[in-house]
């Protein structure tokens, strides 16, 4: 096996060039209800094992649960003077919210996806 190269200053001077165009992608996802089964009324003394049943059912029905907010991270590159951002697929699909943070800034910049693909069109 070669002995490892040290590296040289060229990479750090690269990732210098460039680390500004890297953006922190954050995103929301509004999952839709879940249904769930509703449970089987007992009889006042027998216990059901839910010792809350009777305060959710009465609030929500027992027809499912509220919708849950799911957020993920992820990280692009600006590509463009005007602003587009390269990222993968997986970091905005079905994204309701997507905010863009740009390095070593605090602000976060509300972003839309404009065009996407899935697969490769290249193969």
């Amino acid at each position: 096996m070669p002995d490892a190269i040290p590296s040289s200053n060229s990479f750090a001077g690269i990732v210098n060039r460039v680390e500004p165009a890297v953006v922190n992608i954050s995103t929301t996802q509004v999952m839709e209800k879940r249904l769930r089964k509703k449970a089987p009324r007992a009889p006042a003394r027998r216990s059901t094992g839910r010792p809350h049943a009777g305060f959710f059912d009465r609030f929500f029905d027992g027809k499912g649960e509220p919708p849950a907010a799911e957020r993920s991270l992820g990280s692009g590159v600006i590509v463009d003077k005007r602003g587009f951002i390269l990222t993968n697929n997986h970091v905005v699909d079905q994204a309701t919210k997507i905010q863009v943070q740009l390095h070593g800034e605090t602000t976060k910049y509300t972003a839309k996806v404009v065009v996407w693909m899935k697969k490769p069109t290249w193969r």
